[in-house]
């Protein structure tokens, strides 16, 4: 019998990782028990994969595979690799120095807990730069990141923020804000000390439940709201972008949220709240077309809408280079454009349905309302059933999601309309891997109970 090592049954979902995400992932271990761990709440039918600590020798292998164009994603994922904390791989420090000597200009993107940071770990990343970090904060007394992650560090970690302070280290904070846990003077503390400690922007995260999860800090509705008001109240009060996950979109609006200090943005004048209206009198279309408008042009002159006042602004910038503003994500038009050509493809009188999350309906159904108000009307939320819980996203959705929608859907009597034919179905891409859910189902398994034609949206 021929024994298959974990590395070698999985080669081919780490190439997918590092070729189409440009993440290198380092092993899926951590060493710590955070009580919003998504890993905890998760079916045991799931089909993902955790893997062990990556030796230097197989990096070396891997590191062939990464863009030097774009930036190398370290502790993160975007398969259904387990990706796990980057400094629990016993070889990290030698495995950064071996990506620094290799690509000696790209900019180095780590997320971490922070648990391993200290003065000379963050010493050491300076010499890396262009390098920048995401830090899963959550609290800044070692007694309230014990009780949200399971941290037994002895020290706040006040003291890491301002070793990165001191080092002038480009760093993202996040938080998932568990109310029964932090309350929002504790959660206000955080974010103004990430501000006063150099953060370039914060993320608060809703914290996601499914149904396999305990009930001790589900978020109700209510909850949610109440929580988004306050922080709203809290982001008045600081100087730079504090962003909510999942945001309420409710319309495309260019919105600034924040400007990243020292950024391009900062010598703009624009301000938080206001509304882009046009880059080089190129109309915006939404958020993120407006921000990726800024990002790929030089000096860009921007069209602003500010307390019912236009002014046109320069961002002084190079091409290709962040422009500092920071907004909610939407949708891009470049992914509007694509389903109405996908749409096209079909006689007018047969039926396209496009089966979205209900975290991507709005912004969907509103792009789709200002290009082709009658594909719009096809637009139908999926629910997250097989995960239930308040999961809401694409990424989650599943085979069986999909098809409890379309049977909901025939059993309204679409299929009892003798001059209309659904032909086909528009899914995102977000839930398939190689065409495959996390459960192992395939969508084309739709196609053929269905008798529809499937295209994916990527």
């Amino acid at each position: 019998m021929c024994y298959q090592s974990p590395m070698d049954q999985f080669y081919n979902e780490i190439i997918t990782t590092i070729s189409q995400n440009n993440i290198l992932p380092l092993g899926s271990g951590c060493n710590l028990n955070c009580v919003f761990c998504s890993n905890k709440q998760n079916p045991d039918q799931l089909q993902t994969f955790s893997l062990p600590y990556l030796s230097v020798k197989k990096i070396k292998e891997l590191l062939d595979f990464l863009d030097p164009t774009k930036k190398i994603i370290i502790g993160e994922s975007a398969t259904r690799i387990t990706e796990g904390e980057p400094f629990v791989n016993p070889d990290i420090l030698e495995i950064l120095t071996l990506i620094r000597k290799k690509f000696k200009d790209t900019t180095i993107q780590i997320t971490t807990n922070g648990s391993f940071l200290d003065r000379d770990k963050i010493e050491f990343l300076k010499s890396l730069e262009p390098l920048e970090l995401n830090i899963s904060v959550n609290g800044l007394k070692a007694e309230d990141r014990y009780y949200l992650m399971g941290d037994t560090g002895q020290e706040d970690f006040k003291f890491i923020l301002e070793q990165l302070a001191v080092n002038n280290i480009d760093y993202h904070g996040s938080t998932v804000w568990i109310p029964q846990i932090l309350d929002e003077n504790q959660l206000e503390d955080l974010i103004t000390h990430l501000e006063f400690y150099g953060a370039k922007s914060c993320r608060v995260f809703i914290p996601g439940y499914t149904r396999f999860s305990t009930k001790n800090y589900q978020i109700t509705s209510n909850m949610e709201q109440t929580m988004k008001k306050a922080l709203s109240k809290i982001n008045q009060k600081v100087n730079y972008p504090v962003l909510i996950e999942p945001p309420d979109i409710t319309d495309l609006n260019c919105i600034v949220e924040g400007i990243i200090p020292d950024s391009a943005a900062t010598h703009s004048g624009l301000m938080t709240g206001d509304q882009i209206l046009a880059v080089d009198s190129d109309p915006v279309a939404s958020r993120v077309d407006g921000f990726n408008k800024l990002k790929e042009r030089a000096n860009p002159q921007v069209t602003v809408l500010r307390d019912g006042v236009k002014f046109d602004c320069e961002i002084p910038k190079v091409a290709k280079e962040p422009s500092g503003i920071a907004v909610n994500f939407d949708i891009s038009w470049e992914v509007i454009d694509k389903i109405n050509k996908v749409a096209q493809k079909y006689p007018r009188n047969s039926v396209t349905k496009i089966l979205v999350s209900e975290l991507g309906y709005n912004p969907i159904k509103l792009a789709l309302n200002q290009l082709n108000e009658d594909l719009a009307k096809e637009v139908q939320i999926v629910k997250n059933s097989s995960f239930g819980g308040n999961i809401r996203c694409a990424g989650l959705l599943t085979v069986a999601d999909f098809r409890k929608k379309l049977n909901n859907l025939l059993t309204k009597g679409y299929s009892k309309h003798k001059d209309i034919d659904i032909k086909q179905l528009i899914l995102p891409a977000k839930p398939f891997e190689n065409g495959l859910d996390l459960f192992g189902m395939h969508y084309k398994d739709l196609e053929k109970e269905f008798n529809v034609t499937v295209d994916l949206l990527t």
